[in-house]
C-alpha cells in the first residue's frame, strides 16, 4: 500500500476520534438537551474504525494493492460513497446554521423539513450507512463490511432513536406529523397526503399564535386615540375625523393640506435583535416619519405601521408595538391601524422589518416649504438624542466587526453606558416642542425652513430645502458633538468628511429662521428643553 494511503488510514482514525469528542462536548450541538444523546456519537467512532479496518485489512492482511476500477464491486462501493457524500452535503446546505448536519433545527425554533429532509428524515445517518457499506466494497474487504454492519448498525439505530426523542420533545405534534410523512431512512409514504393534509402551520404560520399576537395590540392602540378617531370594530380600515366635533377644540381649518410621510428604521433593527430589546425601535419608527412631516409645519394626525416577521412571536411583536404606541403618544398622533405579516421563507426566523406611515395636516398659508428662505437667515441646530436611526450599517461594522464588542460591553468615554444602550437610544421626536414654538407666531412666519437631519448629514439635508440663488454656510465647531460620535470615529478610524456625511453629529433638526427672531426662537427652544445653537447662515 502506498505510504500516503497508510497515513490516510491513521488520519481517518484520528478524525473519527476527534469528531466523537467534539460531538460529546456539544460544540456543534449546543441545543442538545440530553448530553447522553450527544455522548452516543462515540459509538459512531466504531463506524469509522471499521472503515479504517477495511483499509488496513486490504493493505496488510490480504497484501493486495488498491482495487482496480474495472472491478464491479469497486464501482458499486464508489457509487455508494458518492451518494453518501451528496446526501451529507445536501443535509449541511439545508441546515445552514448547524454545521454538524445532525439535528434538524434552527436554534430549536423550527423543524426543518425542506430540501433533502423532505425525502430523507435522517440524511446524515443515511450517509453513514453508505460510507459503512461503500468503503469496504471499494477495497474488497468482506471482513470490514461484516464487522462494520455488526457494530455500526446497532449504534446507528440507537443514535437515531435518541435524536428522535429530542426532536419529539422540542417540536411535539409538528415532528410527529413530519414522521408520518416520511419513512425512517427513505422516501415519503405514498398515502401521506390523504392521511396528513398540510396546514398553514406546516408552512411556518401558526394562526393560533397569530391570534394571540393580535389580542395584545388593541390596548396599545387605544391609548393613542383622540376623539377624532371613529370606532370601527372589526373593520378593514381606520377612520379619522379631520376636525373635532365640538367647537371647544375645533381647529376650524380654512384651507387644509394633508401631508404624508413613510420611513423605516433600517439596520438598527439588527442591533435590537442582538440586544434582545425591541421597544425602542418602535419609537424610532414613529420619529422618522413624524419628524419629516414636521418639516412642512404639519400637525401629525394618525400613524400606520407595517411589521414583517420571519416567525410569529407574540412577545416580540408586543414590544415593538409598545414602542410605536409610546412614539405616537409623544407625537400626539393616533395609532390608527397596521399590518403584521408572517413570511417564514422571505425572512430568517429572528429577522423582522418595520415600515411606518404618517399623515398630518397644515394650513396652506402656514406651510413651510423653504420658499421664504433668503440671504441673512440664521440656521439653528437642535440637539439630537444620539445616533437616531441612520448610518447603522457603518455603526455595526465598526462596533461589532472591527472592534469586536458585544451589546453588554460598557463604554467608559460615554459615561459607562453599554453598547446596546448607546446604539438603541431612541430617535428624538420634535413634534410637541417645535409645534409650540411654531404656534407662538400666529401672524408672522418666522421659521422659513426645517430640515430633519437623517442620512446624508447636516449639509445635504439643509441644502435640499434651499431655493435657488442662496447657499449654506456652516460654522464648524459651533455645536457640541456627543461622545458617541467621537467614540465611533476613533474605533473605526473614520475621517471627518465621512462622519459628517453619514451621521447627524449631534444635530437632529435644523431650523432656518429670520435673523430678527433668532434669539427669541433660541430662548423658546431652550424653554421647551431643546438644547440648540446657531450653527450657520444663509448667503
Amino acid at each position: 500500500m502506498p505510504t500516503h494511503a497508510i497515513w490516510g488510514v491513521w488520519l481517518y482514525v484520528v478524525w473519527a476520534i476527534a469528531e466523537g469528542a467534539i460531538h460529546y462536548a456539544g460544540v456543534f450541538q449546543p441545543e442538545q438537551p440530553d448530553r447522553r444523546g450527544a455522548g452516543l456519537t462515540w459509538l459512531l467512532v466504531a463506524f469509522k474504525a471499521c472503515v479504517a479496518y477495511g483499509f488496513v485489512d486490504a493493505a496488510f492482511l490480504q497484501r493486495t494493492t488498491l482495487p482496480a476500477w474495472a472491478d464491479p464491486l469497486t464501482r458499486a462501493g464508489a457509487a455508494l460513497v458518492a451518494v453518501a457524500i451528496a446526501v451529507r452535503v445536501a443535509a449541511r446546505l439545508t441546515i445552514g446554521k448547524n454545521f454538524s448536519g445532525y439535528v434538524q433545527t434552527y436554534d430549536r425554533h423550527r423543524l426543518v423539513t425542506r430540501g433533502v429532509y423532505s425525502r430523507v428524515r435522517h440524511p446524515a445517518y443515511t450517509a453513514y450507512l453508505g460510507f459503512l457499506v461503500g468503503f469496504p466494497l471499494c477495497f474488497g474487504s468482506w471482513g470490514a463490511l461484516l464487522v462494520g454492519l455488526a457494530i455500526g448498525t446497532p449504534a446507528l439505530w440507537r443514535r437515531i432513536r435518541v435524536e428522535e426523542a429530542c426532536l419529539a420533545k422540542w417540536f411535539g405534534d409538528d415532528y410527529q406529523a413530519y414522521r408520518r410523512r416520511t419513512k425512517r431512512l427513505g422516501r415519503p409514504t405514498p398515502d401521506a397526503p390523504s392521511k396528513m393534509p398540510l396546514s398553514y402551520k406546516d408552512a411556518g404560520v401558526d394562526l393560533d399564535v397569530y391570534q394571540e399576537s393580535m389580542s395584545r395590540l388593541p390596548r396599545l392602540m387605544r391609548r393613542t386615540h383622540t376623539p377624532r378617531v371613529l370606532p370601527l370594530e372589526g373593520g378593514f380600515a381606520g377612520l379619522f375625523r379631520l376636525d373635532f366635533a365640538g367647537k371647544l377644540f375645533a381647529r376650524q381649518y380654512r384651507d387644509p393640506v394633508l401631508v404624508s410621510c413613510t420611513d423605516g428604521v433600517g439596520t438598527k433593527l439588527k442591533v435590537a435583535q442582538l440586544a434582545g430589546r425591541h421597544d425602542t425601535v418602535g419609537v424610532d419608527l414613529v420619529a422618522m416619519c413624524v419628524n419629516d412631516a414636521l418639516c412642512c409645519g404639519a400637525e401629525p394626525l394618525f400613524f400606520l405601521d407595517y411589521i414583517a416577521m420571519g416567525r410569529d412571536d407574540p412577545e416580540r411583536l408586543e414590544q415593538v408595538v409598545s414602542g410605536i404606541s409610546d412614539g405616537c403618544v409623544q407625537a400626539d398622533s393616533a395609532l390608527l391601524g397596521g399590518e403584521t405579516a408572517i413570511m417564514p421563507d422571505l425572512y430568517a426566523e429572528e429577522d423582522y422589518d418595520l415600515a411606518g406611515f404618517s399623515v398630518g395636516v397644515v394650513e396652506r398659508d402656514r406651510l413651510i416649504d423653504g420658499s421664504k428662505i433668503g440671504p441673512g437667515d440664521v440656521v439653528l441646530g437642535v440637539a439630537s438624542s444620539g445616533l437616531h436611526s441612520n448610518g447603522f450599517s457603518l455603526v455595526r461594522k465598526i462596533v461589532f466587526d472591527t472592534a469586536g464588542l458585544s451589546c453588554d460591553d460598557p463604554v467608559e468615554e460615554c459615561g459607562g453606558k453599554t453598547v446596546a444602550e448607546l446604539l438603541l437610544e431612541p430617535t428624538r421626536i420634535y413634534v410637541q416642542p417645535i409645534g409650540r414654538v411654531l404656534g407662538h407666531y400666529r401672524k408672522k412666519q418666522v421659521v422659513h425652513g426645517i430640515a430633519h437631519i437623517t442620512g446624508g448629514g447636516l449639509r445635504e439635508n439643509v441644502e435640499r430645502i434651499l431655493p435657488d440663488g442662496v447657499s449654506l454656510k456652516i460654522d464648524e465647531g459651533s455645536w457640541k458633538v456627543p461622545p458617541v460620535f467621537t467614540w465611533l470615529q476613533r474605533l473605526g478610524s473614520v475621517d471627518d468628511a465621512e462622519m459628517a456625511r453619514v451621521f447627524n453629529l449631534g444635530v437632529g433638526l435644523a431650523l432656518v429662521v429670520s435673523e430678527h427672531f433668532a434669539d427669541s426662537l433660541q430662548r423658546q427652544l431652550a424653554e421647551q428643553g431643546l438644547e440648540n445653537w446657531v450653527i450657520g447662515r444663509i448667503e
